[in-house]
């Protein structure tokens, strides 16, 4: 999860365009319903996920539920404007709701990932090379 929807996005749980903040009870899904893409030569945009089956809605385990609650209660989303290439007949560039950003406020994309995890990884007194598999998501070794 890496952007709360913003009012420009339909909500498909109620049917409008006002997004449904988090609850702070209960467990917590994260709908995947867009990328961050990033191409030689231009600035990270929004993009439709890779396949079709790649929209869904996920449920995040309580314990992980709980950092993300405490991490928005701990800072506020980041106001991003981006080129929103969502919906192929009529791009646009819109604000993102952005959840994780680097120190410098810009969107996170695979190629900043690395320089991000590698210290996590030292930091957690995880094996040097342990990827994000070894969090339980599928991914290369970084």
């Amino acid at each position: 999860m890496s952007e709360l929807p913003s009012s420009e996005d339909l909500d498909p749980s109620t049917g409008t365009d006002a997004p449904t903040p988090p609850t702070t009870t209960g467990p917590l899904e994260v709908t995947v319903a867009h990328q961050l893409a990033v191409t030689p030569g231009r600035a990270p945009f929004l993009a439709p996920p890779k396949t079709k089956t790649s929209l869904r809605v996920n449920e995040l385990p309580a314990e992980i539920g709980a950092v993300l609650r405490d991490h928005l209660d701990a800072f506020a989303p980041a106001r991003i404007e981006l080129d929103a290439e969502t919906d192929p007949r009529r791009p646009r560039t819109r604000v993102a709701n952005l959840l994780f950003t680097r120190g410098d406020g810009r969107p996170i994309h695979r190629g900043a990932w690395t320089h991000i995890w590698r210290p996590a990884v030292k930091k957690a007194g995880l094996p040097e090379g342990s990827g994000s598999a070894t969090c339980g998501t599928t991914s290369r070794r970084c």
